[in-house]
């Protein structure tokens, strides 16, 4: 039953997903000079990330970074901040509160879209 649903929910989501596309970006990094001190951590919106771990930030940032060598970090969204999702037939409400993408019926927004309602956050990301 699993592996029926799961073939199911992928199969939808080619056939009936228009676009996606990734939103990535790269910030910091200087380096370190001979004689100063080893970076160790790299900061992000006020939390300190270890060198070399992966941090992913709630809502409303949703953004998964990676901490690299010498403070650099290397960003990716996650949820609705992976990037433009469209559905046939469908209307793409973002749920700020849980990075969450909402679909609804395109003719009756009242409507949630059929079969695919609500896409969780942890299901989109592009590492």
């Amino acid at each position: 039953m699993l592996q029926t649903t799961l073939v199911f929910g992928v199969a939808y989501c080619l056939f009936y997903m228009q676009h996606v596309e990734a939103s990535c970006g790269f910030y910091g990094g200087v380096g370190i000079r001979p004689g100063e001190r080893p970076i160790t951590t790299c900061k992000y919106r006020g939390w300190e990330i270890s060198i070399n771990s992966t941090f992913r930030s709630p809502a409303p940032y949703c953004e998964e970074c990676t901490c690299g060598d010498g403070g650099g970090m290397a960003c990716c969204g996650y949820g609705w901040k992976a990037g433009p999702i469209g559905i046939q037939g469908c209307v793409r409400i973002i749920d700020y509160s849980t990075c969450d993408s909402l679909f609804f019926d395109e003719n009756d927004t009242s409507r949630p879209c059929p079969g695919m309602p609500r896409i969780p956050a942890s299901s989109i990301s592009f590492p």
